[in-house]
């Protein structure tokens, strides 16, 4: 095989492995701004064509002809395409321009382009309302939806935050999220007139190390003025109000806590907002501050004046009583003295001093009355109404009592008046304790001397529920403090599944019990659903809710939805089912199974799974929060993750197989509260593969077969030389020997006739000597067309032995030839031998 075949088998194995490899590039691009869709190739020249597609719709053509089918918003980059630039600019990017885009020149794809669209967040809104305590936190124009999440410093336990999100679409695909928080605390000041008021805010810690900036607002009857601003870069503050301030040095440090000298009642009394601003940060810090009206000290001299007029009133009532019973009990004592001669006059004795007996307890009595309402307005102890807590199942819970500390005090706390926790002589006490609370409870030892009696309930079970009673008692007096304890087990899933004609709703472990209601997409009348729905409870109280409908007509049609709300509606939890037709695929043809979600979700995570002869694989999984992904079938299939955060979570089986991947897929999503699912058979069948697959899947064929071929031809064409030169050598190895005989008989010869020639010619300068035999033969053997020398004789048979040695090697040799070859070899030695004298004979020049 010549070595132009050879060279043509590799080009052809380089090409072939080129051929299927085509590029991917991801592409992010700004809403309403310009984007560069990029794509290169190399142009030998002769006619050109390029194409644009997105999602396989042909958007931008530019043809050999010179016809240009041209888009709106896309544009080449470059005026001359030919010089090998076919880059487009798409201008004014909106959420309809994300997708995968394909370059393709001279129906050769170069390139493929995955562009995704980002509106990204330019400010976000924090308004606290000061009627309903909300605060609701805004951002506008955003895509795709971000993720909104609140948290609280110091923070509080998991489930005491319960805002209400809401994402709603808004122009041009955008979206609007709003969320509305209940505020947990304020801060309040309380200051009075002509007092230097300082209202505190500080500044994060990872906001001090860079440059910030800093705004106090004042906001009253809806109205907001600025106060005050400062730039911590140029250190300079701009002032609204003559009478704020902030401190230079402090501030630098974080300590942006506002000054104001002399504030009065009338015009400073509302709400400060402190907003710090740097990089994406945006933090908001409110206080609400009430001067009352008056000079120092009015109100309290007034409430002593009521306090001392209530007492006076009291005590002049108290001496009105005294001398009435006084005046009875004198009247008395005279009628008894002038009924000496009554027969009954003892008895009736008797019957005075008792009743005399009955006023001193009334009187002592009423002082006792008196002195304890003198003793309450003095101290100021007021009545409070019965505090209400709410506890998670088998989760930690605090109890709150406070009490006035002085010296030495005495904690016990009941539940309808079974002991729970007794706390005296500056240690816990358990000898008393119920054994359903044991080990259970606890107190704050370090914080009872400042007069903190809150009880520490943990692992609160349903039973703990009810009215509990913190009783302390100190020198000063005793203190009872009443507390609700409600308990709730909050809904963790619900499950929703289809068993043969009917689908079933599960949800377990929630207390108290839901409310557990159905509906489809599209509506369909609840009346038709026909739902049997049972509640059980177990040992340990909790509620266990399952529900089930039958089918409405084709399952494909429908999309059921499980919805369960919690006893205080804070919590709605859903689960929704959609079964899809039966799809068919051809094996070894890519293949798309739809998951499509009514509405873009954030905060998600994403499972596909595979189920065939009833065993079920998680074969995908992803985390929107971390982004993270785990792809168990790595190269047989793939989601686009982009496309999962807009509500299309669909999985694309690259190469499926008929016995691998037909069966059951199940695409579900969870979120905060809501659960979707979505299950697709899939039935993978034999095919004929495409044109496109087959000279692709041929190009690999050849680039197999060209390489067995290349090493088949490399190893025959060396193992034949091996032979032919072990063939060849044993030949001429005994061909030589032969030959060298006859040479030396030839030189032998010729040496005889050199010196007879030379004999010759010295006796007789001009004698012709003969023709050898030798030289007779080789006269004869020349053509009688062209007169030649010896010497052009020799050089022809020469030439001709040669050639008949080559022809030697690969054939049998005949007789004649061999002895034509001798006598040849022989007078072209002899002639090499020869003398100069001689090569002078007969014309050899």
């Amino acid at each position: 095989m010549s070595r132009t075949h050879y060279g043509a088998y590799v080009l052809l194995w380089m090409f072939s492995l080129m051929e299927c490899k085509v590029p991917d590039v991801r592409v992010t691009c700004i809403f309403s701004e310009e984007c560069v869709l990029p794509c290169t190739f190399t142009h030998t020249g002769g006619e050109l064509s390029v194409q644009w597609f997105q999602q396989d719709s042909l958007i931008l053509s530019l043809q050999h002809t010179g016809n240009i089918l041209n888009n709106g918003n896309l544009q080449f980059l470059s005026d001359d395409v030919s010089k090998g630039n076919a880059s487009v600019r798409l201008s004014n990017v909106d959420t309809r321009s994300k997708g995968r885009y394909r370059c393709v020149v001279n129906n050769v794809t170069q390139l493929y382009v995955a562009a995704t669209v980002e509106a990204p967040i330019r400010s976000i809104s924090m308004v606290r309302s000061e009627l309903s305590g909300l605060i609701n936190c805004s951002t506008r124009e955003v895509y795709p939806a971000p993720v909104l999440q609140w948290s609280s410093e110091p923070r509080v336990p998991a489930g005491i935050l319960q805002p209400i999100t809401r994402i709603t679409p808004a122009r041009k695909g955008l979206f609007t999220v709003e969320s509305v928080l209940k505020q947990l605390n304020y801060s309040k000041l309380n200051i009075s007139p002509g007092q230097t008021l300082v209202i505190p805010c500080r500044a994060p810690k990872h906001l001090q190390s860079q440059s910030f900036s800093v705004l106090w607002t004042f906001s009253r009857e809806n109205q907001t003025t600025d106060v005050l601003g400062y730039d911590s870069w140029s250190h300079t503050s701009r002032k609204v109000w003559d009478q704020a301030e902030l401190k230079g040095d402090e501030a630098l440090k974080g300590d942006l806590s506002l000054n104001l000298k002399k504030p009065t009642a009338s015009e400073h009394t509302g709400i400060y907002t402190c907003e710090v601003s740097g990089g994406k940060t945006r933090h908001l810090i409110q206080t609400r501050v009430k001067i009352p009206d008056g000079k120092p000290g009015e109100a309290s001299l007034k409430y002593h004046l009521w306090m001392l007029g209530i007492v006076a009133g009291l005590i002049a009532l108290l001496a009105g009583v005294l001398i009435i019973k006084r005046y009875r009990a004198k009247t008395a004592e005279d009628v008894e003295a002038g009924s000496n001669l009554l027969p009954e006059a003892s008895a009736k004795h008797s019957v005075a001093e008792v009743k005399k007996d009955e006023s001193a307890m009334e009187s002592r009595g009423f002082c006792a009355a008196l002195l304890l309402l003198l003793r309450t307005c003095v101290s100021g102890i007021t009545t409070t109404k019965d505090a209400h807590v709410t506890c998670l199942f088998m989760e930690d819970c605090v109890l709150p009592c406070s009490f006035r500390p002085t010296g030495a005090v005495v904690i016990h706390w009941y539940k309808q008046q079974i002991p729970v926790h007794s706390y005296y002589y500056n240690q816990d006490q358990y000898g008393l304790q119920n054994k359903h609370f044991s080990g259970r409870t606890g107190l704050f030892s370090s914080q009872i001397a400042l007069g903190n009696a809150s009880l520490v309930l943990r692992r609160v079970k349903v039973q703990d529920q009810g009215r509990y009673k913190c009783y302390t008692s100190t020198r000063k007096g005793n203190q009872e403090t009443f507390v609700n304890l409600g308990v709730k087990a909050l809904i963790q899933s619900v499950k929703l599944e289809m068993v043969e004609e009917k689908i079933i709703c599960v949800s377990q472990n929630i207390y108290p019990a839901p409310e557990l209601t159905w509906s489809t997409d599209p509506p369909t009348d609840t009346r038709n659903l026909q739902n049997q729905t049972r509640r059980s409870s177990d040992t340990r109280g909790l509620f266990s809710v399952e529900s089930s409908i039958g089918l409405m007509g084709n399952v494909s049609q429908h999309v059921y939805f499980c919805s369960l709300l919690s006893a205080d509606g804070l919590q709605v939890w859903t689960a929704s089912l959609h079964q899809q037709d039966e799809l068919f695929a051809e094996e070894g043809s890519a293949f798309l199974v739809p998951c499509i979600i009514p509405h873009p979700w954030r905060n998600f995570t994403l499972t596909w799974t595979f189920i065939r002869s009833a065993e079920s694989l998680i074969i995908f999984t992803y985390d929107s929060r971390s982004r993270r992904m785990v792809n168990l079938w790595e190269g047989r299939a793939e989601v686009d993750v982009e496309l999962a955060h807009v509500g299309n979570a669909s999985l694309h089986l690259l190469n499926p197989e008929s016995q691998t991947h037909s069966g059951f897929y199940i695409c579900t999503l969870h979120s905060f509260q809501v659960r979707h699912q979505v299950q697709t058979h899939l039935n993978v069948t034999l095919r004929v593969p495409d044109d496109d697959e087959y000279d692709c899947r041929r190009s690999w064929w050849g680039t197999a077969a060209s390489v067995f071929i290349f090493l088949v031809t490399v190893s025959v064409a060396l193992s034949r030389c091996l032979t032919l030169k072990e063939m060849l050598l044993p030949d001429r190895q005994a061909q030589d020997e032969p030959r060298r005989k006859v040479l030396e008989s030839a030189k032998t010869e010729i040496h005889r006739v050199t010196s007879i020639t030379k004999q010759k010619l010295s006796e007789d300068p001009d004698h012709i000597l003969p023709h050898s035999p030798i030289e007779n033969s080789i006269t004869d053997s020349f053509t009688p067309d062209r007169p030649q020398t010896p010497t052009s004789a020799i050089l022809t048979l020469l030439t001709t032995d040669e050639k008949e040695n080559e022809r030697n090697e690969l054939e049998p040799e005949s007789a004649e030839r061999a002895e034509m070859e001798i006598v040849i070899h022989t007078f072209y030695t002899t002639f090499e031998n020869a003398t100069p004298e001689l090569t002078q004979i007969n014309g050899f020049r």
